[in-house]
């Protein structure tokens, strides 16, 4: 019997240690889901209502106006912004208009119509034309280069023969003058003819310019493009004799 008493009473504590669980966890719940729940809606309405703070430098008796999410600020109704919002509108009508041409049509240049067949010709015509005094223009210039340059390799070899070779009674008797020569070489540089143009207006100056081009031979061989249908190539140097010394030019 004395053993019964306290199992009955450990079994009572227990039954009640259970009762207070069933009703106080439930009751400890509530109130932590309601504490979580106002905080959380605190920092949410913390996070969304905004405070405008003015530039107090430009404008130091303006106080700051707040703003929320759920309300707008509509701008004052001052000069400056209604020409603003004037301007504004006007320019998004502008930009709206589909009507009004983006490019004056009188300074538009004249598309030829490629589809005729006689534009079309012309066109192929003209290129051609174009295309053959460009091919002529270059052929001329780089004839003229080539003459040029032979030329006055040829003189360098002439003008060195010369000095060895001046004539003496000329320059005893201090003669000079100028004479202009025929001179004609073939493509490998042989000599086909010298002769005097003009004189000098003296026998002995003329004659020795026409010895010294013979001793100065062969020349160089002159290249295809200015050969003559008869093969060889023939220009006209100028010989002047001064101060006892001869120049070609």
């Amino acid at each position: 019997m004395s053993q019964t008493i306290p199992r009955v009473k450990q079994q009572r504590w227990w039954l009640a240690i259970t009762i207070s669980l069933l009703v106080h966890v439930p009751l400890v719940a509530i109130v932590y889901l309601v504490f979580v729940t106002t905080n959380t809606a605190r920092e949410q309405r913390n996070i969304i209502e905004i405070s405008v703070v003015p530039d107090t430098s430009t404008n130091p008796g303006q106080t700051p106006i707040p703003v929320s999410d759920a309300t707008s600020i509509e701008p004052q109704n001052t000069p400056s912004n209604r020409s603003m919002i004037d301007a504004e509108r006007s320019l998004s009508t502008t930009q709206a208009s589909p009507t009004e041409p983006l490019v004056d049509p009188s300074h538009q240049r004249d598309v030829p119509d490629w589809h005729d067949p006689a534009v079309l010709q012309a066109f192929v015509v003209e290129s051609q034309t174009s295309m053959k005094a460009s091919s002529r223009d270059q052929i001329d210039t780089r004839w003229e280069e080539t003459r040029e340059a032979y030329i006055r390799s040829w003189s360098q070899k002439v003008h060195r023969i010369a000095q060895l070779n001046y004539p003496a009674e000329a320059k005893h008797n201090n003669l000079f003058g100028i004479l202009t020569l025929s001179v004609s070489i073939s493509a490998t540089g042989e000599l086909k003819a010298v002769a005097v143009r003009s004189g000098s207006g003296h026998r002995i100056l003329d004659q020795a310019a026409v010895d010294i081009v013979h001793r100065a031979t062969p020349f160089a061989p002159v290249p295809q493009m200015l050969l003559s249908q008869a093969g060889v190539f023939t220009f006209e140097p100028v010989w002047e004799y001064r101060n006892n010394q001869s120049l070609l030019r």
